[in-house]
């Protein structure tokens, strides 16, 4: 079993975000007996609902996200731990992270206190090391807070440290000013090539600073515009200026190369390790593993049943403190079909490296996947966006960076043998 723990406070929202979680503003993420403390104590209630409805089941990882985790004071984290280690029965050495902004972890004692109280993996949020990239994405942190913040916990006993980053970013004005010419103009031609060599550029040097600095893992995504949200809301306005496809291509390709070159191994399509550092918890959801979730809009699945707490944070409070003994907090409940645990197998499997393996899914399915795909996947392989071994059919670097459109492809074709 996995363990997911929804932080759902931010000192600020990011201006991509679309997670459920609340600013809480300095004030707020300061003072000791307020939301953060009431949020704890009622997430230690939760996990004993837990520890009622399946027993002391074994828990392999523990991973605390959000919103901004490392607003948790270590006190708080200990005790969180220390319920979890109460209830369960947490495997010996298991991967317990937590993801960190970099000015909240740089906090007098934050990252020695959570060291002491059992984490043994930090994912810091650094997005970039432009600062007018930080400014346009709405990050409260500097690049130089990110090398700090990276450079203390270097001096502490984690196991591993990783970096988010954020590659696919729109100019930053300051950064890629506007030049006067004619649509389709040479000139307009000109000045458009050399947008796209400054951007990858400027993803080289974020990436570049990121493998300086030594850390185990990274996590490379490409941005997402999400409904709702502030960049979304420019893009729809036209006020952002977002890379072209070809733009996104070549970080892309850089950055598995770069990376590969840094002794990383790519094992998900957008996360790379150094050997024996690949993150546990997210390698479980990709093996279809069994998870908890705890806090305000947390996931859990288990067996054929998806729940989801209540977004709202005094709604999720209700429900845990009205639910009845050896029941679990109400919420949103899913039965998954065998139709949809297919589909999710098939997705999951095909953004990691390693891909799909064939024998399991022939013995979930019944069939065996390259006669039930045999054209998509002798397409695919044509056209070196996919391989196949005597185990596993996976992507390519290249059909990994359109695995979205490669994956829509296959559940089209799922109709007809999952009738």
């Amino acid at each position: 079993m996995l363990v997911y723990i929804h932080i759902p406070y931010c000192r600020g929202k990011c201006r991509y975000c679309a997670f459920s979680s609340q600013p809480l503003g300095r004030q707020g993420a300061a003072n000791p007996h307020g939301p953060l403390a009431a949020y704890t104590s009622t997430l230690v209630a939760e996990i004993a609902l837990w520890r009622q409805a399946l027993g002391p089941v074994p828990v392999s990882s523990i991973f605390f996200g959000g919103g901004t985790p490392s607003l948790l004071a270590p006190q708080q984290v200990g005790s969180i731990l220390e319920a979890l280690h109460a209830a369960f029965r947490v495997a010996s050495g298991a991967e317990i992270s937590i993801e960190a902004n970099p000015e909240s972890a740089l906090q007098p004692g934050w990252l020695a206190g959570v060291a002491a109280a059992g984490v043994n993996r930090l994912s810091f949020g650094v997005q970039s090391f432009h600062a007018e990239e930080l400014r346009l994405l709405g990050r409260i942190h500097t690049a130089q807070q990110a090398i700090q913040a990276v450079e203390a916990a270097q001096r502490l006993p984690f196991n591993s440290i990783s970096l988010d980053l954020m590659w696919g970013l729109p100019c930053a004005e300051e950064a890629c000013p506007p030049v006067a010419a004619s649509a389709g103009s040479p000139s307009a031609t000109r000045a458009a090539t050399a947008l796209v060599r400054q951007a990858v550029s400027r993803w080289q040097t974020t990436l570049a600073t990121a493998i300086a600095l030594g850390p185990q893992h990274l996590s490379c995504y490409g941005l997402m515009l999400e409904e709702g949200t502030p960049l979304a809301r420019q893009a729809e306005g036209n006020t952002l200026a977002l890379p072209p496809d070809r733009t996104l291509t070549a970080q892309y390709l850089h950055t598995v190369h770069a990376l590969r070159r840094a002794g990383f191994a790519q094992y998900e399509i957008a996360n790379f390790a150094k050997p024996g550092h690949q993150c546990q918890h997210n390698l479980g959801y990709w093996h279809g593993e069994e998870y908890m979730g705890l806090g305000p809009a947390a996931v859990a699945t288990v067996g054929s049943v998806r729940r989801t707490n209540p977004a709202d944070v005094a709604a999720w409070h209700k429900a845990v403190v009205q639910c009845s003994p050896g029941k679990l907090p109400q919420g949103e409940e899913e039965h998954l079909t065998p139709a949809t645990l297919e589909q999710e197998l098939l997705m999951l499997a095909l953004r990691t490296t390693q891909g799909l393996p064939l024998g399991p899914w022939a013995q979930r399915t019944g069939r065996a996947f390259t006669r039930q795909f045999s054209t998509l996947v002798d397409s695919l392989q044509r056209s070196g966006l996919a391989t196949r071994t005597a185990t596993h059919f996976a992507l390519t670097p290249r059909g990994l960076l359109l695995s979205n459109a490669i994956i829509e492809q296959f559940f089209a074709a799922l109709p007809a043998h999952s009738g």
